[in-house]
């Protein structure tokens, strides 16, 4: 038979041979697909970004009267404790007051 005359040494050799260039292989697969998976996460924080400044856009009108009253409430606050202190307002009396 034709298989006798084959060393060992050479199917060893050649066994290496093959899963250096398999290694090769995967090793360039490897490659692509972490470029690929880091183009896809590029291209996922771009359109997050960009769907949070248009969401932004539309929701402005709420977003500036919430701001607004929030700032109001902030900038207040002293002056209702202080006529709460002097005794000018009680409680049911602070709320009515400003609204």
């Amino acid at each position: 038979m034709g298989y006798s005359s084959i060393d060992q040494s050479e199917v060893q050799h050649a066994t290496e041979v093959l899963s250096q260039v398999s290694l090769d292989q995967n090793g360039d697969q490897a490659e692509v697909l972490q470029t690929s998976i880091k183009v896809g996460t590029v291209a996922q924080v771009v359109v997050a970004t960009i769907a949070g400044i248009g969401l932004i856009y539309l929701l402005k009108l709420v977003l500036v009267t919430t701001l607004s009253s929030m700032l109001l409430a902030y900038v207040l606050e002293p002056l209702v404790g202080w006529l709460t202190l002097v005794g000018f307002l009680d409680r049911s009396e602070r709320s009515s007051l400003f609204c």
